[in-house]
């Protein structure tokens, strides 16, 4: 008899863009490129953390409810 089940679960969230990306990045400068320079400019952390952390409340919490069966 089967006393625990164990689900794994995984969600993609893309990561999502700034407005205008491709119009900041053609106007960097040779100086201006790096990784962390293109990042800030590229994704839009703000928002992809709010959607992050609205689908975990939604999604990941929620499974834990019933932990400790048996």
């Amino acid at each position: 008899m089967v006393r625990k089940l164990i689900l794994f679960l995984e969600m993609h969230q893309p990561r999502r863009l700034k407005y205008g990306v491709l119009n900041k990045l053609c106007d960097l400068r040779s100086d201006e490129i790096n990784e962390v320079g293109i990042s800030s400019i590229i994704f839009n952390d703000e928002v992809n953390r709010e959607i992050l952390n609205r689908v975990a409340d939604r999604s990941y919490v929620p499974t834990r409810v019933n932990e400790g069966f048996g």
